[in-house]
């Protein structure tokens, strides 16, 4: 039965591209925005180590994380564990720098580790009852990679001024003023994320936010919201 699914998947990928999948135009300019926003910090066109280093030291002054406190030395851990897993992932030529084109094609290969993961699922999920195992149950996000794990926690808690595991209105606008994003647009797009108010935006809501804004295609998706930013020219 397995070895006929797996016939019909492989045709189904000829035919439709899934399992090869290509950022779209509104999902390149998605991208690029973070890229140069939160990634390029130097704005030479690629993503180093000087650039993570670089990040560090803002965030750690910003907040007040003098060197040598646990903090500070939290944060020189996180981002040092951040860039080594994504130059392992994105660094395609191995010379040491993430290029724009290279950090494209790295979430094309996240879109295509989603894809597979969902199709695996849905394999197994045909499975009879007393076919299952328990390797059959598989977590949802399975695919995502660890540096993007350790990226959206760092968003979060960089948006979270006051640490109390929740993003409100004021530590959003600030934090993203700090990036010289229109506080105007910042309040519009918080207001969407929030649905007027009616959504605490915690943890949990925050990751799906992300993983929207990261991998979806849809312009309605609430997670296109997360920068503080209305439109993506």
């Amino acid at each position: 039965m397995d070895t006929l699914l797996g016939f019909w998947d492989r045709i189904e990928d000829f035919f439709t591209g899934k399992s090869n999948p290509k950022l779209s135009e509104f999902q390149q300019k998605k991208l690029a925005h973070e890229f140069d926003l939160f990634f390029d910090l130097n704005k030479d066109g690629c993503l180093e180590w000087k650039d993570f280093e670089l990040a560090q030291k803002n965030i750690c002054q910003l907040s007040g994380w003098k060197e040598g406190t646990a903090k500070y030395k939290a944060v020189h851990e996180l981002f040092t564990s951040l860039w080594r897993n994504l130059q392992a992932t994105g660094d395609g030529d191995s010379d040491g720098a993430v290029s724009k084109q290279e950090w494209y094609s790295l979430w094309e290969s996240i879109m295509k580790a989603k894809y597979l993961h969902e199709r695996e699922m849905k394999r197994r999920e045909k499975k009879k009852p007393d076919e299952l195992e328990e390797l059959d149950v598989l977590p949802p996000d399975d695919f995502v990679p660890q540096w993007l794990h350790q990226y959206i926690e760092y968003k979060f808690n960089l948006y979270d001024r006051a640490g109390d595991s929740m993003i409100d209105e004021e530590e959003f606008e600030y934090t993203l003023s700090l990036f010289n994003i229109n506080s105007k647009d910042c309040r519009a797009a918080f207001k969407m994320m929030s649905q007027a108010g009616e959504r605490k935006i915690d943890r949990p809501y925050f990751r799906q936010l992300a993983l929207e804004f990261y991998l979806s295609d849809e312009a309605g998706d609430l997670g296109n919201f997360i920068n503080g930013v209305l439109l993506y020219d």
